[in-house]
């Protein structure tokens, strides 16, 4: 008859064997998926190897070190209509900058930012839902 010892050796090296097999599935499983699959860095590697954008509507606003493109041509000039110093306000509100730091940005007091910005944009919304022509302000 077997004692308790014999039989807790006996279920280690059951326990030790199942382990060892399942890594060894798993190292296989993991080699068939590097054959057949590729990571989301290889796939898009891959993609901005084999083309290239046409950017030739693409208009850019800046301020600084800050810009950006604009693909719209009604939303462009509605932004060139605005004076620039709401340009500035509208463009940098884009970029999720605060009242407060737009407005140490561009040196006006926070009130005056929000104020500009609120009247830019009901601008811009007005411009875009007529749709007509726009006079540009200087």
């Amino acid at each position: 008859m077997t004692n308790h010892k014999d039989i807790q050796k006996i279920f280690d090296v059951f326990c030790r064997k199942v382990l060892t097999n399942k890594l060894k599935d798993y190292h296989r499983s993991e080699a068939r998926r590097r054959k057949y699959e590729m990571t989301l860095g290889e796939t898009l590697s891959q993609l901005n190897a084999s083309y290239e954008w046409d950017e030739y509507f693409v208009r850019e606003i800046r301020m600084g070190e800050y810009g950006l493109e604009i693909q719209d041509d009604d939303l462009w000039e509605a932004l060139l209509a605005l004076p620039e110093t709401e340009q500035k306000i509208v463009l940098l509100y884009a970029l999720d900058f605060s009242d407060y730091k737009i407005s140490d940005r561009i040196n006006v007091p926070r009130r005056t930012v929000a104020e500009k910005r609120k009247r830019a944009l009901t601008r811009l919304k007005e411009k875009l839902e007529r749709g007509c022509d726009f006079e540009r302000v200087k």
